[in-house]
């Protein structure tokens, strides 16, 4: 869950899983067998689950063979870059993603044709969709991040991205895929994940600017946002900044405790998450100190030490 760029479902966009506007002209499918068994091509449908799903990436949109249906979410589930980063996809597009998949993967219609989830034939592209891939093997069949990995770490040299931060400077440290599914899978194992209770409308609301820009991180507990400014302000046309103020409610919803006091730009914000109850605890951030403060906190500690007050 980040508080940065997005990856999620843009609306009026179509339905999940069809093509929608087109993205790439029609023409015949190119489909065979690479003459070097670890060269990536483009075209090829690779499979991931044999006789029933494969992925591939392609310059032209295929028309769907006989026994065959070929889908595609490049339109609409869409990763929204704030320099030169392209992704991981955020929870709301992982969720809506394995939901289309399931729904696909139990479709009485579709119970004997071959699936092919397909994208466009750029790298980051095709980082993407074998990411989202395997969210759906490692989240609703069962496999492990390595076993995931092994349907689509065959090729040589490597048609996939690393995932980058976003910034326009040479990254120096680049995100795997089989890493974000290790994440994924280690957030809903402690329980900072659920989907049985995950509201992606409601993620995806917050997670536009206009919005907050806000996100939970830990139930309960943390939710990280973008800081407010000091008066209203226009950022673009229809979007402006948001003050001390508007967060209140939102706050509230998400059974945060908050008080205002101090003088300053924002002045002072302090917060007890805990589950809605008062706290022991109090976290104190002023404008003017907050990187101080937070360079000596351990925002494990600060968790772990949360407690409800006594009455």
């Amino acid at each position: 869950m980040s508080t940065g760029a997005r990856g999620g479902m843009r609306p009026g966009s179509g339905a999940l899983g069809t093509p929608g506007s087109k993205l790439l002209t029609t023409s015949s499918p190119l489909r065979g067998s690479p003459s070097n068994q670890n060269a990536f091509q483009l075209g090829t449908a690779y499979p991931v689950i044999p006789n029933r799903l494969s992925w591939a990436s392609v310059r032209t949109e295929p028309a769907q063979g006989e026994g065959e249906h070929w889908f595609m979410t490049d339109r609409v589930l869409i990763y929204s870059a704030f320099c030169a980063d392209f992704g991981p996809m955020n929870l709301s597009a992982v969720h809506r993603f394995c939901k289309m998949m399931k729904e696909k993967m139990e479709n009485k219609d579709l119970a004997k044709k071959k699936l092919v989830y397909f994208t466009g034939a750029t790298p980051q592209l095709r980082t993407n969709c074998v990411f989202l891939l395997g969210c759906y093997l490692c989240t609703e069949l069962g496999m492990s991040p390595e076993e995931a990995w092994q349907c689509f770490g065959k090729f040589e040299p490597s048609p996939f991205m690393g995932y980058r931060d976003a910034t326009f400077v040479r990254s120096t440290w680049d995100l795997s895929i089989i890493d974000c599914w290790r994440g994924l899978l280690k957030g809903i194992k402690s329980g900072l994940i659920n989907f049985a209770t995950f509201n992606p409308d409601e993620y995806d609301y917050y997670d536009h600017p206009q919005h907050g820009d806000m996100h939970v991180m830990v139930p309960g507990k943390f939710i990280a946002f973008k800081g407010p400014t000091g008066r209203r302000y226009r950022l673009a046309p229809g979007l402006f900044s948001h003050t001390p103020k508007d967060y209140v409610e939102v706050f509230r919803h998400h059974k945060v405790c908050m008080e205002r006091g101090g003088r300053g730009v924002v002045g002072e914000m302090v917060w007890q998450l805990s589950a809605g109850r008062d706290c022991d605890v109090v976290f104190s951030v002023r404008v003017n100190v907050h990187f101080a403060v937070m360079s000596h906190i351990r925002m494990g500690d600060v968790a772990h030490i949360t407690k409800p007050r006594r009455k």
